[in-house]
């Protein structure tokens, strides 16, 4: 069960990335980070938040394999924190960009994914009342946007 309260989204992004830190390095993957300042809290559960990050950023990884640019970006809109997540891998096929979220579609070679990871980052978010969007252009890389509710603490 999800433990909802207040979770500042820089440092489960930064937390994720001090776990992944060696792997990106060991695959010449840069990290650029691009936070806006002052961001509110979101209304999240952290653990949760940290398994949605660590399986985006692992699939921007393995869409790397040469290496290249993760690129963070958070600002706040309206009533959300948006958290960009963007790769210069190798993108998604525009027809199956649709299936990502689908249980058990996967892009991955056989044996080398369940296609249950973004299912779960799905299912996530949506439990959290917030938005994930993706957008994918082959060759060029994939951005995935998840915006959460920013926490609004009781008086």
């Amino acid at each position: 069960p999800s433990e909802r309260r207040g979770v500042d989204l820089v440092r489960v992004v930064e937390n994720v990335l001090d776990m992944l830190l060696d792997k990106f390095n060991s695959h010449g993957i840069q990290v650029v980070k691009d936070f806006a300042p002052d961001l509110p809290q979101v209304l999240a559960d952290f653990d949760h938040m940290s398994q949605v990050l660590l399986n985006l950023m692992l699939n921007a990884c393995q869409a790397m394999p040469e290496g290249g640019t993760l690129t963070f970006r958070m600002r706040a809109k309206a009533n959300m924190v948006e958290l960009s997540v963007q790769d210069t891998g190798v993108g998604i096929p525009e027809e199956e960009v649709s299936k990502i979220f689908d249980p058990f579609f996967t892009t991955k070679p056989v044996g080398e994914g369940t296609g249950l990871g973004l299912t779960v980052v799905h299912g996530i978010i949506q439990e959290h009342n917030g938005t994930i969007r993706v957008h994918s252009i082959p060759s060029e890389g994939t951005t995935f946007v998840v915006a959460l509710p920013i926490h609004l603490p009781r008086e």
